[in-house]
C-alpha cells in the first residue's frame, strides 16, 4: 500500500517484535542523527523489515535520531537495528562501519586510533569488537585490530585531527613491488606478532602503500603509516622496500547528512468519507502490514504524516516522516488519527 523511495530494513529484531539478539555476546553500538540511503547517507545501505508473521519490506532511506546496531559475532552475518525517530522500529541491514571515540592502542601497540578513525568487517568478540581501520581510502586496511566496544559509535559528531601524527625522520619508502598486502611486525623478527596493511581493487595512486621510516636496526627497518585517525607503526626488512624521492600525494574528502523525509504537499479531496492528506497520529500508536496484525513499528513523537482514509475502521500510511521504501505497508486505527497539517 505505502510508496516511498530510498534505503533497506528487515524488522523483528528489537522494538517492535520485542525479540532480542540471539547473539549474547554481540557488541551494541549506538549513533545520533543517522542516515541510510538518500543524496549524501552516513550509510549507503537498505534496512529490511520483517513484521512477525509476514513478508518482509525494504526502506531505501532511513533518518534516525538515535539508531543503535548490534554487531554480530560473525562477518558473514547481517546487522540487527533498532530505530527510533518519528516512529520507532527494528530490522536488519548489511554490516556497517564504525567510529572510533577516544585514543586507542591496539595490536601490539603498532597501531594507534585516534577520534573519527573509521572500523570495517567487525565482529564482536566479548567485550571487545575485532575489525580492519580505514587508513587513507575505504580500499585500504589495516587489520586485525581490537577495539573496545564501548569506544565505537555508528556517526562521530566531531573530526579527525588536522595535526601530523606523526614526524618519521624525512624519508619515504614504499615496498620494492607493487603488493597488494604488506606486513608490519611489533619488532624487529619474522615470529612478532604482525598486522597487514591490505589494498582493495585496482589503485595507482602516488600515496599507495608509502610510509615514513622512524628508525633502522640492522637489516630492519622501522617504519610508519600515517591515515585518516590513524597511524600503523611496524618493522619490515630493509630489503622489501625502496626509498622515494620525496613525499608522495596526499587527498581526501568527506560529507555530511541530509534531513529525513516528510509532507511533500498531498490535500485534502472533498468527496464525502475520503481524505488523502496530511495528519498526525497519537503516540504510542502501532503501525501494522495488515488490520490488526503483523506490527512492526510504533510512532515515538508527533510528527507530520500523510494518509488515505476512506472511512473504515482502518487507515494507510503513505508517508512516514524520515522512512521511505518502494512497497510498506502501513495501517493504524482511524480513531488514533487526528486530520491536519
Amino acid at each position: 500500500m505505502t510508496r516511498f523511495a530510498g534505503a533497506l530494513i528487515v524488522l523483528g529484531a528489537f522494538v517492535a517484535s520485542g525479540a532480542r539478539s540471539s547473539d549474547a555476546r554481540a557488541c551494541a553500538v549506538s549513533g545520533e542523527k543517522v542516515v541510510f540511503g538518500g543524496p549524501v547517507p552516513d550509510f549507503d545501505a537498505d534496512v529490511l523489515v520483517r513484521p512477525p508473521g509476514g513478508k518482509s519490506f525494504r526502506l531505501t532511506r532511513v533518518y534516525a535520531d538515535r539508531a543503535t546496531v548490534q554487531i554480530p559475532s560473525t562477518a558473514t552475518g547481517r546487522t540487527p537495528i533498532e530505530v527510533h525517530n518519528v516512529i520507532s522500529f527494528s530490522g536488519t541491514t548489511e554490516p556497517l562501519s564504525y567510529r572510533v571515540t577516544q585514543p586507542i592502542e591496539s595490536a601490539d601497540k603498532m597501531v594507534k586510533l585516534y577520534p573519527s578513525a573509521e572500523v570495517r568487517h567487525a565482529t564482536s568478540d566479548g567485550a571487545d569488537v575485532v575489525g580492519a581501520v580505514v587508513v587513507r581510502t575505504p580500499d585500504e586496511t589495516v587489520a586485525p585490530v581490537h577495539i573496545p566496544c564501548d569506544a565505537l559509535v555508528l556517526k562521530f559528531p566531531g573530526r579527525s585531527p588536522d595535526r601530523e601524527l606523526i614526524a618519521g625522520d624525512g624519508t619515504w619508502w614504499k615496498p620494492k613491488r607493487d603488493v597488494r598486502r604488506f606486513v608490519l611486525r611489533a619488532r624487529p623478527d619474522d615470529h612478532a606478532p604482525a598486522v597487514t596493511l591490505a589494498i582493495q581493487g585496482q589503485s595507482d595512486h602516488a600515496d599507495r602503500l608509502s610510509f615514513k621510516r622512524l628508525s633502522a636496526e640492522g637489516p630492519w627497518t622501522q617504519i610508519a603509516r600515517e591515515g585518516f585517525g590513524v597511524v600503523a607503526t611496524g618493522w619490515a626488512r630493509a630489503s622489501s622496500l625502496r626509498q622515494l624521492p620525496g613525499a608522495p600525494d596526499v587527498s581526501g574528502s568527506g560529507g555530511g547528512p541530509v534531513p529525513g523525509a516528510g509532507y511533500h504537499g498531498y490535500t485534502a479531496r472533498n468527496e464525502k468519507g475520503y481524505y488523502l492528506g496530511p495528519a498526525h497520529i497519537a503516540v504510542g500508536t502501532t503501525l501494522f502490514a495488515e488490520p490488526g496484525r503483523q506490527p512492526w513499528g510504533k510512532v515515538e513523537k508527533d510528527g507530520v504524516f500523510v494518509i488515505v482514509d476512506r472511512g473504515d475502521a482502518w487507515v494507510g500510511v503513505l508517508e512516514i516522516p524520515g522512512v521511505e521504501g518502494p512497497d510498506v505497508p502501513a495501517l493504524v486505527p482511524a480513531a488514533a488519527v487526528r486530520r491536519g497539517p
